[in-house]
Parts: structure tokens; C-alpha cells; sequence
């Protein structure tokens, strides 16, 4: 008396529609993934500066940037490592790579990371490290 209608479709009867954003979305995805796994790379245009710096005159230094970065909401941990203190590690749960490229492609951050003398930048979070070469 009544015909049952199968809700299943066969494979050929797909929704072009759905199949058309599926298929973009995959490219953008890997898109993406290769942008966010991108090493971070400083860009210099002179030689090493600071080398003449202490240990404390960095000191002073973390201490001023950890209350400025505190001051714009930044919950960040900032440390010394290294050898004389010349490896700055940034530590902050909410640490992500678009941060860490903006830290590195700010001009006026590397700027004075280099004339302390810094030779390296660790940022990181509880899953992702980024290591960054200072060139200096």
C-alpha cells in the first residue's frame, strides 16, 4: 500500500554544493597548517650591536619589558638563559604564532633586543616553541 523511500542516497546523487566547499576547504586548510609551521626568521640589515652589555644592564632591561608587555595584558613570564644571559625566553599560555610573528616583525622589538645584546628569542607556550635567531 505505501512504498518506502529510502532517505540514503547513491553516491552519483550527491549535493554538488556541499562537494564544491568541501573540496575548497581542504585547500585552505593545508594552506593554513604550512603558514603556521613557517620558521620565524628576523630580518637584519647591519652586524651585531650590544655586545658590550652586562648581564644586569639586561636584567634591567627584561624587568621594564616584562612590565610593559604586563601593562598591554600580556600575562607573560619573561627569563634569562644561556650563556651571559643572552637567550630571552618568553613563556605565556596564550602565546600563539601570529604573536610570535608580530614580536619578530616588529622593528622596534628586535631592534632592542639586539642593542641589549640578546642572541636569541624563545617564545613559547605550554604546547609550541618558537626559537628565533637575532642575528646578532
Amino acid at each position: 500500500m505505501f512504498k518506502i523511500i529510502s532517505a540514503r542516497r547513491p553516491w552519483y546523487k550527491v549535493n554538488w554544493k556541499f562537494l564544491v566547499i568541501a573540496l575548497a576547504v581542504f585547500p585552505l586548510a593545508f594552506y593554513v597548517h604550512t603558514q603556521t609551521n613557517k620558521p620565524l626568521a628576523v630580518e637584519v640589515t647591519g652586524g651585531p650591536v650590544g655586545q658590550g652589555k652586562s648581564l644586569k644592564s639586561r636584567m634591567i632591561f627584561l624587568d621594564s619589558f616584562e612590565r610593559s608587555m604586563r601593562k598591554k595584558g600580556y600575562l607573560a613570564t619573561l627569563d634569562l638563559a644561556g650563556e651571559d644571559g643572552k637567550t630571552l625566553v618568553i613563556f605565556w599560555d596564550g602565546m600563539s604564532y601570529e604573536f610570535a610573528r608580530q614580536m619578530v616583525k616588529s622593528k622596534s622589538v628586535v631592534t632592542d633586543l639586539r642593542e641589549m645584546g640578546f642572541k636569541r628569542l624563545i617564545m613559547k607556550n605550554s604546547k609550541k616553541l618558537w626559537d628565533v635567531d637575532l642575528k646578532n
